[in-house]
């Protein structure tokens, strides 16, 4: 599946680019939310930002502080929230030049790299019509796509590739449960959990080579976050071999929390199980 299927309509068809990860960098259960008597719209506020690359102010849709309730985590750590998906509103876009970017790493920015982007980005890129008073999934999921795009024209780590598939992968999630919820066509759905395995199989080949040549943390996230994400990324994949080697890891480990390792005796019984009906 293309992992930038849709930026043709911004005017980004065309950018050369290299695959995701060079040769060198490579080495639950669901619950539907309560009804919350908030409104989406009444949690995001417009925040103010001025790009890196263009120098001009713009304002991006945010998440009030506080605002939005977790009412669970999925085994790959994927947060849940009541009323509202915050991983929709986590890509700051400016759209009067098409530089776009997880918070985390939207003013960090090289010399060399914003050229990158004003060479192979901004000369090509159609704004996005972004007039509602929420970002709907089609929207966000474009969002990340292009931020995507952006961190492979501006050659970024590979934790940066990677975090940012994790949480389009996420998202994909996110979005598939809404569809299954509406009622909505099956190839929607399939077409909602392709991207979400897509993505979620690039976040793990991108975390993979991040740890074989950046420092902790990486993406934010400790050795052991990073180990038990990994053990369900790769369980995720059918890749139950490296699971299994990332929950030993864990579990042989003398400073690992046991939450963490709660966690890691779970996946290892399912791998067992799986294993055993093989």
């Amino acid at each position: 599946m293309d992992l930038f299927s849709g930026l043709d309509k911004l005017g980004l068809a065309n950018v050369e680019v290299d695959k995701l990860y060079s040769e060198e960098e490579k080495p639950q259960t669901v619950t539907k939310a309560v009804n919350n008597s908030l409104q989406e719209k009444d949690m995001l506020f417009d925040k103010s930002y001025v790009c890196p690359v263009c120098d001009c102010g713009f304002k991006a849709k945010t998440v009030k502080t506080g605002k939005a309730r977790l009412i669970g985590t999925d085994k790959d750590l994927r947060a849940r929230y009541d009323g509202i998906e915050p991983l929709k509103y986590e890509v700051i876009l400016c759209n009067k030049c098409g530089y776009a970017a997880l918070s985390r790493y939207f003013v960090t920015l090289a010399s060399t790299q914003r050229k990158l982007i004003k060479d192979n980005i901004c000369s090509n890129y159609k704004s996005m019509n972004l007039e509602g008073d929420t970002y709907s999934y089609e929207e966000a999921l474009a969002m990340y796509k292009l931020a995507l795009l952006n961190a492979l024209v501006k050659k970024s780590k590979s934790s940066e590739k990677a975090y940012i598939c994790l949480k389009a992968g996420w998202l994909s999630r996110s979005y598939k449960e809404s569809l299954e919820n509406d009622g909505a066509e099956k190839a929607k759905i399939e077409e909602a959990a392709a991207m979400e395995k897509e993505f979620l199989g690039q976040a793990y080949e991108g975390y993979c080579a991040a740890l074989g040549q950046e420092t902790f943390p990486i993406s934010g996230m400790d050795n052991n976050t990073l180990t038990i994400l990994m053990a369900n990324l790769a369980y995720e994949n059918g890749k139950l071999a490296d699971s299994a080697r990332f929950v030993a890891e864990l579990l042989i480990s003398k400073n690992c929390p046991e939450r963490i390792k709660d966690k890691a005796r779970e996946l290892k019984e399912q791998i067992m199980l799986d294993k055993k009906n093989e």
